[in-house]
């Protein structure tokens, strides 16, 4: 009878001990996800008019993004967390997110809820790039995500003109285009393109259903498919690579020959361990294991 006090109390205290670990793990990768704190996200404008802006009001961001106009490059607006690939915010304030490593072939969900407006798209005259030319369009607007991850046996951190060192892809909630017979068209196709101009990295882009103007949209959206399907696209660039590390949450407003307004109220990014995933389940043996040892020990410490 003794003994199997003393079993049944073993077996109350390990069940306790380990009850937290018998549920799939969630983690917030994302930091102040709802704007409470201003610095906790890097706010700011890049190769824009002089008359652009962004103000934090009341837990949201507003900006004014105006493209220059009188050069071939884009114009951007962002809030992102994290660290930059090569070396881009090495003298900045980069306010930190919570890294995780991530196995792209595991099981997880990916969660992105953001909430957003954008005004109408003002269109612009100016100076229209090659690329752009070739393909009968004369200006551009997108607002979209991207998240950067860190890959084994690449240096996250190498110049851009060292080829595919991290792994990224990134979705867009608008992305149109003015073309030479001023009609606007809006373009839903997912891409996959390299950009020299810019970094040497192989970007994977996938469009989701584009936001209307002046109504806030709360998109609440896995990004775990969007990862898998880039990585499947990428693996042959990092064949030694089973897990990634993610590093940068990237939300940008772009403009080319353009002029548009983009409320941001809430970027939360959270990670969640499935049931059966591969993750999960080694937990779990790995426990059930531990028991069984322990279990042994007791008993022969009680014979």
């Amino acid at each position: 009878m003794k003994k199997i006090i003393y079993y049944f109390f073993f077996i109350v205290l390990f069940a306790l001990s380990v009850y937290p670990l018998m549920s799939p793990d969630t983690f917030e990768i994302s930091k102040d996800g709802d704007f409470y704190e201003v610095n906790t996200w890097e706010v700011g404008l890049y190769n824009v008019n002089s008359s652009s802006n962004w103000v934090y009001d009341n837990g949201s961001f507003l900006f004014n993004v105006i493209d220059k106009t009188d050069d071939d490059l884009l114009g951007w607006g962002f809030i992102h967390q994290g660290q930059q690939p090569h070396s881009w915010g090495l003298y900045a304030f980069e306010p930190p997110i919570n890294e995780i490593y991530i196995n792209p072939n595991d099981d997880f969900s990916l969660i992105l809820n953001i909430k957003l407006k954008r005004s109408n798209i003002e269109w612009l005259n100016g100076s229209i790039p090659n690329w752009l030319r070739n393909l009968g369009h004369k200006a551009h607007a997108q607002i979209g995500l991207a998240l950067f991850f860190e890959v084994e046996d690449k240096n996250y951190s190498a110049p851009t003109n060292v080829y595919d060192t991290n792994f990224q892809f990134e979705v867009t909630f608008l992305r149109c285009r003015l073309t030479d017979d001023n009609q606007v068209i809006y373009l839903g196709n997912d891409l996959r393109f390299r950009t020299p101009e810019y970094d040497n990295d192989t970007h994977n882009l996938f469009s989701l259903k584009q936001i209307g103007s002046n109504v806030w949209v709360n998109y609440k959206i896995d990004l775990a498919p969007y990862l898998k399907k880039a990585w499947h696209l990428c693996k042959g660039l990092f064949p030694k690579t089973e897990k990634i590390k993610l590093k940068w949450i990237n939300f940008y407003i772009e403009v080319l020959n353009a002029k548009l307004e983009v409320n941001v109220d809430s970027i939360n990014l959270v990670y969640k361990e499935k049931i059966y995933s591969n993750t999960f389940m080694t937990k779990i043996l790995t426990l059930v294991f531990t028991f069984l040892i322990a279990v042994i020990i007791i008993y022969r410490i009680i014979s």
